[in-house]
């Protein structure tokens, strides 16, 4: 019996995630999105093509995940969050009201490099 409570705790606990405090968590389906269905697309500042749909986050033609984690809310932005086996994506879009540029901080797991922080160019 306890073997099963075990198990279950841990399928629970793998499936659940807890928003940090002033974060709401919500689908990635409801997060705003232009007419072709992009969250973010723009070129970065280093001129490379970024597009990021709420399924999807590429740079030029490299996919870097079709799979999102996290999709939250906070007081100044949208957020949507990719992991894969080799890239971990964190986009993030601020509220037109906010102002702000739009942002990508993207870590590659394997092999293990620096961080990469970029933004959309205005």
């Amino acid at each position: 019996m306890k073997f099963i409570i075990t198990l279950l705790t841990m399928a629970l606990a793998t499936t659940v995630t807890f928003a940090a405090p002033g974060e709401t968590e919500v689908s990635p389906d409801d997060l705003s999105t232009d007419a072709g269905g992009n969250f973010v697309h723009c070129v970065l500042r280093d001129g490379r093509e970024f597009q990021a749909t709420t399924w999807l986050v590429m740079i030029d033609n490299l996919i870097l995940s079709k799979e999102p984690v996290r999709a939250y809310l906070n007081a100044t932005s949208e957020n949507l969050e990719f992991k894969s086996w080799e890239w971990h994506v964190l986009v993030t879009k601020p509220f037109a009201a906010t102002g702000g540029v739009q942002t990508v901080k993207i870590t590659r797991l394997k092999p293990s490099e620096p961080t990469q922080y970029a933004e959309c160019s205005p």
